[in-house]
Protein backbone atom coordinates (compact mmCIF):
# COMPACT_ATOMS: atom_id res chain seq x y z
CA UNK A 1 0.00 0.00 0.00
CA UNK A 2 0.83 3.81 -0.47
CA UNK A 3 1.23 6.70 1.81
CA UNK A 4 0.06 9.50 -0.39
CA UNK A 5 0.32 12.07 3.00
CA UNK A 6 3.19 13.62 4.70
CA UNK A 7 2.19 11.81 7.75
CA UNK A 8 2.91 8.63 9.28
CA UNK A 9 -0.17 6.15 9.11
CA UNK A 10 -0.49 4.25 11.69
CA UNK A 11 -3.82 1.63 12.44
CA UNK A 12 -4.26 1.02 8.74
CA UNK A 13 -6.96 -1.56 8.43
CA UNK A 14 -7.66 -3.24 5.44
CA UNK A 15 -10.86 -4.73 3.32
CA UNK A 16 -10.02 -7.22 1.49
CA UNK A 17 -12.25 -9.13 -0.98
CA UNK A 18 -12.20 -12.34 -3.43
CA UNK A 19 -13.88 -12.45 -6.65
CA UNK A 20 -14.43 -14.81 -8.77
CA UNK A 21 -14.15 -14.66 -13.01
CA UNK A 22 -17.36 -13.35 -12.79
CA UNK A 23 -16.61 -10.67 -10.24
CA UNK A 24 -18.77 -11.92 -7.18
CA UNK A 25 -17.32 -11.82 -4.08
CA UNK A 26 -16.27 -15.33 -2.76
CA UNK A 27 -14.78 -14.15 0.52
CA UNK A 28 -13.66 -10.98 2.45
CA UNK A 29 -12.12 -10.07 5.56
CA UNK A 30 -10.65 -6.92 7.48
CA UNK A 31 -7.12 -7.09 8.13
CA UNK A 32 -4.83 -5.13 10.17
CA UNK A 33 -2.25 -3.35 7.58
CA UNK A 34 1.44 -3.19 8.80
CA UNK A 35 2.67 -1.62 11.75
CA UNK A 36 2.27 1.27 9.85
CA UNK A 37 3.82 3.49 6.99
CA UNK A 38 5.91 6.65 6.55
CA UNK A 39 5.15 9.62 4.84
CA UNK A 40 4.63 9.27 1.24
CA UNK A 41 6.30 5.78 1.92
CA UNK A 42 4.92 2.33 1.11
CA UNK A 43 4.74 -1.28 2.64
CA UNK A 44 3.68 -4.56 1.58
CA UNK A 45 1.05 -6.92 3.75
CA UNK A 46 -0.38 -10.90 3.15
CA UNK A 47 -3.70 -11.73 4.19
CA UNK A 48 -4.05 -15.71 4.70
CA UNK A 49 -7.42 -17.17 5.15
CA UNK A 50 -9.25 -16.26 2.37
CA UNK A 51 -10.48 -18.28 -0.58
CA UNK A 52 -8.24 -18.51 -3.61
CA UNK A 53 -9.62 -16.35 -6.25
CA UNK A 54 -9.89 -15.10 -9.62
CA UNK A 55 -8.82 -11.57 -8.53
CA UNK A 56 -9.08 -9.56 -4.99
CA UNK A 57 -9.70 -5.77 -4.56
CA UNK A 58 -8.25 -3.97 -1.43
CA UNK A 59 -9.99 -1.37 0.32
CA UNK A 60 -8.56 0.95 2.99
CA UNK A 61 -11.22 0.31 5.81
CA UNK A 62 -9.99 3.24 7.94
CA UNK A 63 -6.47 4.80 9.46
CA UNK A 64 -4.69 7.20 11.57
CA UNK A 65 -2.06 9.79 10.50
CA UNK A 66 0.09 11.21 13.21
CA UNK A 67 1.86 14.54 12.95
CA UNK A 68 5.63 14.97 13.87
CA UNK A 69 5.93 17.41 16.73
CA UNK A 70 6.64 20.93 15.83
CA UNK A 71 4.81 20.68 12.80
CA UNK A 72 1.57 22.55 14.57
CA UNK A 73 1.13 26.01 14.83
Amino acid sequence: MYNRYGEYAADVRLLVQSLDASGTVVGQRVVWGPTGVGGFGRAYFDVRSLPAADHYHVFVWDYRLIQAAGVLP
